[in-house]
């Protein structure tokens, strides 16, 4: 037998054993990696929604809070900042 294909086989026992423990079928794990990419297909900047008219205020408001808590985080309490803020990102 080639190398490669005992290699491919080898791979596919290793990645087979965990999901047939997990006890979930293959269809979850694709549904979850299709929900997710279609999730990160869809996204939109923070700064975008908020500027849509068709946002309602609350959720605009809500935003705009979100935004203003993580910039106390960074700059009040020093937590890590990875990319700036919601509002004003890098």
């Amino acid at each position: 037998m080639p190398r490669s294909l005992s290699t491919i086989r080898l791979f596919l026992v290793v990645l087979a054993g965990p999901l047939s423990l997990a006890g979930c079928g293959l269809g979850y794990y694709w549904q979850a990696m299709t929900g997710h990419m279609e999730l990160m297909r869809s996204a939109r900047p923070v700064a975008d929604v908020i500027a849509d008219p068709q946002i309602s205020s609350a959720w605009r408001q809500k935003l705009i809070d979100a935004g203003v808590a993580v910039d106390f985080a960074h700059e009040q309490l020093f937590l890590p900042n990875h990319g700036g803020s919601m509002l004003f990102p890098r």
